[in-house]
């Protein structure tokens, strides 16, 4: 099995030793078209919200307890009911996953099961849910967690964790033509960039 390594600080990830193109990198074209008119300081402080809610979720499910800062106790609040009201059972957190044939790395946050089915959950924080987002990247996830052995996905989830303590669970179809079609779009432009 090949070797993933993942560099947080560049958000950067080598297959042995090369760089490989990520989940959020594959899916930029999209993203720019839902979030380019958003000013960058929303846009980082959301990405910090986010990141301290998944470490803290990280731990939670490792340990039981974690320590959180103020301004995210409502979204880590929003998980313990997640977890009280469903009971998943995890195998991987925040797991790293790749797909050789395909070309590309991500980030899975949850793998296991849930509602009786083998499922990959992603945990949002943000306001709105961007379907045309979240369902080819927990598509991409599928295909690099089955590429890799794992069992098959039956089930994909997004969470979202709302600042008013809440949560909404939402099922989502998996698209593998629309993950193609990302995957296509990216191969183009890289191609075209090396000429």
């Amino acid at each position: 099995m090949a070797t993933l390594a993942f560099y947080d600080d560049r958000h950067l990830y080598e297959l042995d030793g090369v760089k490989i193109p990520s989940v959020s990198e594959v899916l930029r074209f999209g993203s720019r078209e839902v979030y380019g008119t958003v000013d960058q300081y929303t846009l980082d402080n959301a990405a910090d919200r986010g990141t301290r809610v998944h470490a803290a979720c990280e731990a939670l499910d490792a340990t039981g307890a974690c320590e959180v800062e103020e301004d995210i106790v409502p979204y880590i609040s929003a998980y313990k009911s997640f977890l009280a009201d469903h009971g998943p059972q995890w195998v991987a957190t925040e797991r790293a996953v790749y797909h050789m044939d395909k070309w590309y790395a991500g980030r899975l946050d949850r793998y296991g099961m849930l509602r009786g089915k083998n499922c990959i959950l992603d945990i949002k924080t943000t306001s709105k849910i961007e379907k045309r987002l979240i369902v080819p990247q927990l598509t991409a996830y599928a295909q690099a967690w089955e590429a890799m052995g794992g069992a098959p996905v039956q089930s994909l989830y997004v969470l979202q964790l709302r600042k008013d303590g809440t949560y909404k669970l939402r099922s989502m179809d998996r698209d593998d033509a629309l993950w193609g079609a990302y995957l296509r779009l990216h191969a183009s432009f890289k191609k075209r960039n090396e000429r």
